[in-house]
């Protein structure tokens, strides 16, 4: 598993030029977590996204953040793999000091819009089954029934 710290990494791109200005064109402070848990040669991937960019530069490589790394042959344990990047969220809600690219100190907080996963990671981040299993619609808790296709 590879650890990258969340803050190192928003520091450093608030030292690139004109990324402070860009945010504060935008009033939302937010970052948006999206996670794409689709195994792909057995890696598993967190990513956070600054919500208060314009939408055409928020998913950039450049301005994206890797929050955790996972890659092994089997999947991690939920709790386990989310508890660094809950303790990172929390310290972002709390709000850090930043030094622009014009060295003008500045503090970023952030909050979680959204969690964005497939239905096989989501089902694994909420403990319960997937979606393909008897009772696993999150929302209603609907207990599902078998469809033939007439295959």
């Amino acid at each position: 598993m590879l650890t990258i710290s969340v803050m190192g990494q928003i520091k450093y791109m608030y030292k690139r030029k004109g990324f402070h200005k860009k945010v504060k064109e935008y009033t939302e402070e937010a970052i948006k977590q999206s996670r794409n848990g689709t195994r792909v040669t057995d890696i598993l991937n967190s990513i956070l996204m600054i919500a208060n960019l314009p939408p055409v530069q928020r998913a950039l490589p450049k301005n994206l953040i890797l929050a955790r790394l996972w890659f092994a042959k089997e999947k991690p344990n939920m709790g386990h793999f989310l508890k660094y990047i809950i303790k990172n969220i929390q310290s972002l809600d709390k709000g850090f000091q930043v030094t622009t690219d014009e060295n003008e100190d500045v503090t970023v907080s952030g909050k979680i819009f959204a969690l964005i996963a497939d239905p096989t990671a989501r089902a694994n981040i909420l403990n319960m089954s997937q979606f393909n299993a008897y009772s696993s619609c999150s929302f209603c808790h609907h207990p599902g029934v078998s469809v033939a296709t007439g295959n």
